[in-house]
C-alpha cells in the first residue's frame, strides 16, 4: 500500500507537530509505505495557506506522483492538492483529512467544485459530516466521521502532580487587513459584528447569505479579501473570547497554560491570567506534551467554537493520561455518541461552573482518581494511531489488512529550494 501524504504543519518552528508525527507513525505501524511532502513548502506564504501558482513547483510534483504511483494521496485539510494534481491523476483517490474546517485553498478553489468522484473526506465532528455534504454536494456518501487519536502507553501515571490545572493550547491572533477594514468603514464594522454574532449562534451556517445580507462581501472583495476566510476568522475571535474569560475565571487555583506568546498580551485584559502563561516552555514533542499532563491533577479542555458537537486531540490525551479532564458542555456531544448519554465526563457550562468544580475535585481527590481510570477506559480501545490509519486506508481500499510485523519507515520528500517561491 503506497501512500503519498501532504500534511501541513501548524508548528511555529517549521517541524511537523506531535500530533502530525504520530499520525505518520500510525501508517508507519499497520505495513504502509508512506511518503510525506511538507504542504508548508508549497504555499505562497504572503497569502497563508493559498499554493503557489509555480509551474515548475508542479511539474516536480507531477513527476514525484508518476515515479511513487501511490494507490491514494492523502492531505491535511486539502493541502498541496493543485489544480495539476486533479487533472493528470484523476484515478488516484484523494483522502482529505481535515483537522479542523477551513480547507487550504489552491489555484481551483474558485472553480464549481474541488472534488472528484473518487474523493473522500474526514472529519473529527460529527455534526460537520452533514454540513459539509450540504456545502459539496457531490461529496454526498463520502464525508466520513473519525474522532482524533491518542496513545495510552505513553503517559506514566506513577509520576508526581505537581501542576493544579492545565491548558495547552493556542490563543489565536488578529487579521491587520481586517483591523483597518474596520477602522475605515463604519457599515463594514456594523456587518462585521452581527456577522461574528450569527457565527456565534451556530458555526454551520450559510456564511455567504450572511456575507451578503450584511453587505460585507463585496467590500472584501473589494479590498482583495477572501471571504471565505471571515466564517474561520469569526470563529477564532470567538474561541479567543471564551479561551480568556474562562481561563481567567481559575487563573488563582494554580493554573498553568502552555502555548504561543501571544499569551502573555492578555496581560492588558488580566495581569493574574497573563502570569499563568510558562515562557519557554513551548511543547514540541509528544513526550513533552504528556509529561505536562502526567503532573497535571486536572486538565481543562476549552474548544474552538469551529469544533461545535466535536473535540480535538487535547481532549483524548487527557482521557488517557492520569489528569481529569473537564471540558465545555456541548449540546449533542459526540460524547454522548462515543460514550453513551450517561457518561461521567465533567462539563461545565459556564466559568463560574468551571471553577466549582475545579476547587471540589482539588479537595477530593479520590473522587478525581475514580473519574480518572474511568475516563482511561473510554479510550483504551478504538483510539490508537493504527487503529485510525487503517480505517482512513478501508475508506479508499476496504480489503485493506492492517500488518504490524511489516513496518515501513516513511520516506519524507523535501521540495529542492530552486523549485519553491521567491521573496
Amino acid at each position: 500500500m503506497k501512500i503519498l501524504a501532504f500534511i501541513y504543519t501548524f508548528a511555529p518552528d517549521g517541524d511537523f507537530d506531535s500530533y502530525m508525527v504520530e499520525v505518520v507513525n500510525g501508517f508507519e505501524n499497520v505495513g504502509a509505505e508512506l511518503y510525506v511532502i511538507k504542504s508548508n513548502e508549497l504555499i505562497n506564504r504572503k497569502r497563508g495557506t493559498l499554493l503557489q501558482n509555480n509551474k515548475r513547483i508542479d511539474s516536480y510534483i507531477k513527476k514525484t506522483i508518476e515515479k511513487i504511483q501511490p494507490d491514494f494521496i492523502l492531505s491535511i485539510n486539502r493541502g498541496g492538492i493543485s489544480k495539476s494534481i486533479l487533472k493528470n491523476f484523476n484515478s488516484i483517490p484523494i483522502i482529505t483529512l481535515m483537522v479542523d474546517l477551513m480547507f487550504f485553498k489552491s489555484s481551483n478553489f474558485g472553480e464549481k467544485t474541488i472534488f472528484r468522484d473518487n474523493d473522500h473526506l474526514i472529519t473529527a465532528t460529527f455534526a460537520a459530516v452533514n454540513a459539509l455534504e450540504k456545502k459539496f454536494p457531490e461529496l454526498k456518501g463520502r464525508v466520513y466521521y473519525l474522532p482524533v487519536c491518542t496513545r495510552k502507553e505513553d503517559f506514566n501515571n506513577t509520576i508526581k502532580k505537581d501542576i493544579n490545572i492545565s491548558f495547552i493550547g493556542n490563543l489565536f491572533g488578529k487579521s491587520k487587513k481586517l483591523i483597518a477594514l474596520n477602522k475605515n468603514d463604519k457599515k463594514f464594522r456594523s456587518g462585521f459584528f452581527k456577522f461574528i454574532e450569527e457565527v456565534n449562534n451556530s458555526y454551520h451556517l450559510d456564511d455567504n447569505y450572511y456575507l451578503t445580507k450584511y453587505n460585507i462581501k463585496d467590500k472584501l472583495i473589494a479590498k482583495r479579501y477572501d471571504p471565505d476566510k471571515l466564517l474561520y476568522i469569526a470563529a477564532n475571535i470567538i474561541s479567543t473570547n471564551d479561551r480568556i474569560k474562562t481561563l481567567d475565571a481559575v487563573s488563582d487555583l494554580g493554573l498553568r497554560i502552555y502555548g504561543p506568546e501571544k499569551w502573555y498580551e492578555t496581560i492588558s485584559y488580566s495581569h493574574k491570567l497573563a502570569s499563568c502563561y510558562q515562557f519557554n516552555e513551548y511543547i514540541k514533542t509528544r513526550k513533552q506534551l504528556c509529561s505536562i499532563y502526567d503532573r497535571t491533577k486536572i486538565g481543562i479542555n476549552i474548544n474552538h467554537h469551529q469544533a461545535t458537537s466535536g473535540f480535538g486531540y487535547r481532549v483524548v490525551d487527557i482521557l488517557a493520561s492520569s489528569a481529569l479532564l473537564i471540558t465545555n458542555f456541548q449540546e449533542d456531544s459526540d460524547f454522548k455518541r462515543l460514550f453513551g448519554k450517561d457518561h461521567k465526563i465533567p462539563t461545565y457550562r459556564s466559568p463560574e461552573e468551571l471553577r466549582n468544580k475545579i476547587v471540589y475535585f482539588l479537595n477530593h481527590e479520590e473522587k478525581r482518581k475514580e473519574l480518572v481510570a474511568y475516563c482511561n477506559q473510554l479510550v483504551a480501545k478504538g483510539f490508537s494511531f493504527e487503529e485510525r490509519a487503517a480505517q482512513i486506508i478501508q475508506i479508499a481500499y476496504p480489503a485493506f489488512v492492517p500488518l504490524a510485523s511489516n513496518k515501513i519507515k516513511a520516506k519524507y520528500i523535501s521540495i529542492p529550494k530552486f523549485y519553491t517561491w521567491r521573496f
